[in-house]
Order: structure tokens, then C-alpha cells, then sequence
């Protein structure tokens, strides 16, 4: 059984940045068909700065667009630990060990249903301030929505590269590690042996969060220099193929499941 092309594209339409990564490791089909410009041009959007129309912070609620990821985490662990350890259980804080406190702030995340902070990801009408009024047309709204909005365009990379090297940028600023006194350690003064290990505790975390931050740093660092390597050409080409070879393509792309006897 073969889904039609119309089901196929309806099928490619809801697939998110993840989704189409992962297919174009599926076969050469898949991934000239996730390659194209017109795929990945549409990811590399912004949202403009309009403090009064649009909130700076997505709300609780926001719809996000595709799977929250380790990235939306990390860039959510960094702000919480640079501006909110406030609004964080004592249980958490309290926690000396490095891996287990990260553990620990995973499990908090998944458990408040993974947020995230990211502007961008998030649906822009999810982050108007207030709904449009019924006396604005859909065709005003879109004309509202089409200047509340930019679109990142690079004229040396690729679409797909670019996108990646914007996720990349969230990474940034890694934390800064606080230096420990290593005196303090054997000092006669309690509060400075206690101050010294408050501080190791706080750098063990940090040096482990920005092994993390590093990692997924040149992770995405590697994909956008060998998605670059490919050039826009290629990209432009398999758009034209794809717009003069749709029916075809997808009947070799297709998904298909055995016939029951």
C-alpha cells in the first residue's frame, strides 16, 4: 500500500525541523527532497522587537513549534540559573552532587512539560498580547503578521546551514565558573572553609552544565560547516527538481507497508 502524493505532501507539512533532519538520512530521495530552499527558508525567521504587540518571554501555554529539544532545555537551564534559582524547589538546590543535580533539573523540566523560552520557536499568535479584533480582516492580519516577522537570509550558506548555525548562537553565553579560593579550603575561619565549599559545589555544576553546552555547541558547530559544504546551488537545483518531478518522487519516497494475506 502506497499513500498517495497529495497524502505524501500532507504528510511533509507537518513535519518539523527534526522530522526532515532525520528523513534525510533515510534515503537520496528523502534527502533531496529536504535539501531545497523553499524548506528550510521558512525556518529562518525571527520575530521582530515590538514589546507592546508582541511579549518578549513566550507564556505559559505558548504553542511550540515542533518537539521541544535539548536545546530549548539548555538555553531554558542557563536563564533559570543566570536570573531564576528563585523559583526553583530547595530540594534542587541542596543537591551537591553535579550529575544529579543536572538529573534533577531535567526531571524538573519534563515535569513542568518541557518550556521553553525561545521566542522564535514558539507560534507568533501565541505571543501577541492580545488576540486581533473581529473589525481586522484575515487578509489585514496576514499583512500585520508579515511585518511582525523577518526572515534571515544568508547570501553565502544555505538555508538548511543557516538554520543550524541560528540554533547554534542560543548556546551562547556560556556560564561563567566562579573561581574558588583553594586557601580557604584549611583556613581557621569556618566561614571561609564554608564559603569554599559552597563555591566547589557551584563550580563542579557549572564546569559540567558547560560540558553539556559545549557539546551540543560543536554538535551544531559540525552540521551547519557540512551542510555548508553542499552550497546554495544545490539546494536551488533540488527545488526545481521537486517541483518538475512531484509525481514521480513520491511514489519512490513513499511509505509502504507489507499487504496481509
Amino acid at each position: 500500500m502506497f499513500l498517495p502524493p497529495l497524502v505524501m505532501e500532507k504528510v511533509l507539512s507537518y513535519f518539523d525541523t527534526a522530522d526532515c533532519a532525520r528523513m534525510a538520512q533515510t534515503s537520496e530521495t528523502w534527502r533531496r527532497i529536504v535539501y531545497r530552499k523553499s524548506m528550510w527558508e521558512k525556518s529562518c525567521m525571527s520575530y521582530k522587537s515590538f514589546p507592546d504587540l508582541v511579549l518578549e518571554v513566550p507564556p505559559q501555554g505558548a504553542r511550540h513549534i515542533g518537539s521541544p529539544s535539548q536545546l530549548c532545555f539548555l538555553h531554558w537551564l542557563m536563564k533559570v540559573y543566570h536570573y531564576r534559582m528563585d523559583t526553583l524547589p530547595l530540594s534542587l538546590e541542596r543537591r551537591t552532587d553535579p550529575s544529579d543535580f543536572l538529573a534533577a533539573f531535567t526531571r524538573l523540566w519534563k515535569r513542568h512539560g518541557c518550556p521553553c523560552i525561545i521566542k522564535d520557536h514558539h507560534h507568533i499568535h501565541d505571543l501577541l498580547r492580545l488576540p486581533f479584533p473581529l473589525s481586522i480582516s484575515k487578509s489585514e492580519q496576514k499583512r500585520i503578521l508579515y511585518r511582525l516577522i523577518s526572515y534571515n537570509v544568508s547570501p553565502i550558506k544555505n538555508a538548511y546551514s543557516h538554520w543550524v548555525e541560528i540554533q547554534r548562537n542560543y548556546m551562547n553565553p556560556i556560564l561563567v565558573i566562579p573561581h574558588v579560593v583553594s586557601d580557604d579550603e584549611s583556613s581557621s575561619d569556618p566561614l571561609h572553609r564554608y564559603r569554599h565549599a559552597v563555591l566547589s559545589v557551584q563550580r563542579a555544576r557549572l564546569e559540567k552544565i558547560n560540558g553539556m553546552l559545549r557539546g551540543v555547541y560543536d554538535v551544531y558547530d559540525a552540521c551547519s560547516s557540512a551542510i555548508m559544504r553542499r552550497g546554495n546551488a544545490e539546494f536551488e537545483t533540488n527545488d526545481s527538481w521537486y517541483r518538475s518531478n512531484h509525481e514521480v518522487l513520491w511514489s519512490v519516497a513513499g511509505f509502504s507497508c507489507p499487504r496481509r494475506s
